[in-house]
């Protein structure tokens, strides 16, 4: 288990958050639009997947520190590197990796 911050923001070149929506971009913000994303090629997703794709994003909204495992963390990992830019991915990355 490992665990994530959810509420953590994303912070930008400049140094300053990254906004989206008017809002400060978080690690849970950031996961939770990646995990209820449907990406081309997943129109046939199984239910099961879905529904865990939407417990994930629950607790990512929540935005307190989760205990995710190690499944699950390379789950969000993979979702958030297909729904965004280089730059909000590696600073996804970075929060989850602890850096």
């Amino acid at each position: 288990m490992m665990k994530l911050d959810f509420g953590k923001v994303l912070l930008g070149l400049d140094g300053k958050p990254i906004r989206f929506n008017d809002r400060d971009a978080t690690l849970g913000l950031i996961a939770v639009e990646a995990l209820c994303a449907v990406y081309p090629g997943e129109e046939n997703l199984a239910g099961t997947d879905k529904y865990k794709r939407a417990v994930l994003a629950e607790m990512a909204f929540k935005g307190n520190g989760e205990d995710v495992s190690a499944e699950d963390v390379a789950l969000i990992k993979q979702l958030i590197g297909k729904a965004y830019a280089p730059l909000v991915v590696k600073k996804a990355y970075d929060i989850i990796e602890g850096k």
